[in-house]
């Protein structure tokens, strides 16, 4: 079993409290392919190794393993911040018994400067999941309505940028999150990367 942790934006992290998102999809280990996505085609998933073949029009085979396996633990970097007595502090230096604020809970007084979740370090997560499945590595437009609703999506929460989206599908709900997420990275909805498609639950 191995540890991974994974960055979360704050609507995300609501969800997944809130059990209503049990997946997550992730782009590790396919960097590679993922600079020309249209020129590879799924070929087999080899369980339990995890491993992805991949076909090219070249005829070449390219195999790739995934990172995670079932049975791993995700512990969640969110938005967060301690007292602002540390706020000079680097996080590799905070005392380990200080107090955590979360994104996701009202800010009080004593709440100091507000933390990137990339800085998180383990000690203070509070959300732990376990990976349960790990589907066939698919393409983000391949997404199904189910899949959809499992990532957490949600037609009130801050990716929908106050518009009002109740008459869209989860799908394309999902999309506008995707790309709100990943098109500054160059991995925008339309150029259509290859990911895991990764099912947690609660520890």
């Amino acid at each position: 079993m191995k540890e991974h942790s994974m960055l979360f934006s704050t609507p995300m992290v609501q969800a997944i409290l809130e059990d209503r998102k049990t997946m997550t999809r992730r782009l590790n280990g396919l960097e590679e392919i993922n600079q020309d996505p249209d020129n590879f085609w799924f070929w087999d998933f080899i369980l339990p190794e995890g491993i992805v073949v991949l076909d090219q029009p070249s005829g070449e085979i390219v195999t790739v393993k995934c990172p995670y396996s079932v049975g791993d633990r995700i512990w969640v970097k969110e938005t967060w911040a301690v007292d602002s007595m540390w706020d000079e502090v680097k996080p590799s230096e905070i005392d380990p018994c200080a107090a955590v604020w979360y994104a996701t809970e009202a800010k009080g007084e004593w709440v100091g400067k507000i933390r990137s979740p990339r800085f998180m370090p383990k000690r203070a997560a509070r959300i732990w999941r376990e990976i349960v499945e790990i589907k066939p590595p698919e393409r983000v437009q391949d997404i199904s309505e189910e899949d959809a609703e499992a990532e957490g999506c949600n037609f009130n929460e801050g990716y929908s940028f106050g518009r009002d989206y109740s008459a869209m599908t989860y799908r394309e709900l999902f999309q506008r999150l995707w790309d709100s997420l990943y098109a500054k990275k160059g991995l925008r909805w339309e150029r259509n990367p290859w990911l895991w498609p990764l099912q947690f639950r609660r520890v």
